[in-house]
Parts: structure tokens; C-alpha cells; sequence
């Protein structure tokens, strides 16, 4: 019996040429200015999980209820 392979990511789930389109018209310069653009140094701390707090469950818990601001679990389900 044949080994069935199943691709990481299936076909045209994203339009490459879309995202190429962007940079430029002809496709081999829009893949030389993405690299380009990859490769610059960016100080884009919002697309980084840089926050990492640990809180006890007694914490935890207290600002799950300050965040429900009254509510019950329930109501919101």
C-alpha cells in the first residue's frame, strides 16, 4: 500500500502573486524588493509576544473578575 503524503500547507492557500503585486509588477523584481523589505531591521514590537507575566491563581482569578466587571461566566457564553 502506498505512503500517503499530506502537504504541510494545502495548494493555493495563499495568492502569492497578490502579496508579490505589492512590491512590484514583474516577478522577479517584486521577489528581490520583498527580500530586500525582509530583510530590513523593523521595530515592530505589536507583531511580537514580547509581554510575559505570570500570575498565582488567586491573581488570576481576581482579574478574571475584575475584568467580567460583574458578569457572569454564564452570561457570556
Amino acid at each position: 500500500m502506498p505512503i500517503m503524503v499530506i502537504p504541510e500547507y494545502p495548494p493555493d492557500l495563499t495568492h502569492v502573486y497578490l502579496v508579490l503585486d505589492i512590491f512590484a509588477c514583474p516577478k522577479e523584481q517584486a521577489i528581490e524588493k520583498m527580500r530586500m523589505f525582509e530583510a530590513e531591521n523593523s521595530e515592530d514590537g505589536c507583531l511580537e509576544d514580547t509581554k510575559n507575566t505570570k500570575f498565582h491563581d488567586d491573581k488570576a482569578f481576581n482579574l478574571i473578575i475584575e475584568q467580567l466587571q460583574g458578569c457572569s461566566i454564564p452570561s457570556l457564553q
